[in-house]
């Protein structure tokens, strides 16, 4: 997949008129060699990297996806949460066909009446409004639609990697959620329930219990919390700053 979306930034790089070294310029840790592998599709790139590469190319990640499903001959089709859903124990599970839609849509998060200190279902975290994100988004990241919800950024905390006002997807299904440090992946972003307050940082677990949060933004100090405290909602796999 990745690979593939080396091809399409390169269409988007030619269609700028922009060099390779015009890219790289603005990208740390990564020279024109690298670049020039990804774009011939030699090798692949991580999410963060793709989404750098997309920023120096102003051009959002979803669209990106979008254009990969198009160059894929993928068929236009929405779907909802029901239509995708699966049981857990089905054999097919992990294989819905999710490769075979453009967008597909998932509940906002409730940001009003999340009550502290609570593991809550998704029921309980979900709103009835919703928002549609790429289907090859949920495909990369190996996640069930049903657990998906999606919220907007509110500060610029996480700048300048996922910017304020950003769309983001969270996986609420993540093996994290509500298990303390266990399965977390530090260093990640999440979404927590910080006493009541939906909040985005990348979580790390402490020795002993409980959570220290780090930010993009250096002007925000990192925070040590307690899992009474803290609660993890899941872990943000996608964002999109196209508002």
């Amino acid at each position: 997949m990745h690979n593939k979306i080396g091809v399409v930034l390169r269409k988007v790089r030619k269609s700028r008129s922009m060099s390779m070294k015009q890219i790289v310029d603005k990208l740390e840790g990564y020279d024109q060699t690298s670049l020039s592998r990804f774009e011939r599709g030699m090798q692949g790139a991580t999410p963060d990297r793709i989404a750098a590469i997309c920023d120096a190319l102003d051009v959002s990640v979803g669209m990106v996806y979008n254009e990969l499903d198009r160059m894929n001959g993928i068929e236009l089709k929405p779907l909802s949460i029901k239509d995708l859903a699966t049981d857990d124990d089905s054999p097919d599970a992990k294989d819905v066909t999710l490769s075979c839609v453009d967008f597909v849509t998932a509940p906002y998060l409730d940001f009003i009446s999340l009550p502290a200190g609570e593991n809550l279902s998704m029921d309980e975290l979900k709103t009835t409004e919703t928002a549609e994100l790429p289907t090859a988004a949920l495909t990369q990241a190996q996640v069930k639609l049903e657990n998906v919800l999606c919220a907007k950024i509110r500060d610029d905390s996480l700048d300048p990697v996922i910017p304020a006002g950003a769309m983001v997807a969270i996986n609420a299904g993540d093996i994290a959620r509500g298990t303390g440090a266990f399965g977390l992946v530090h260093g990640k972003v999440y979404a927590v329930n910080h006493l009541g307050m939906v909040r985005f940082a990348r979580v790390y677990g402490l020795p002993g219990g409980g959570y220290r949060l780090k930010f993009y933004n250096k002007e925000y100090p990192e925070e040590k919390h307690t899992e009474e405290d803290v609660v993890i909602i899941g872990r943000v796999f996608w964002y999109s700053s196209v508002i």
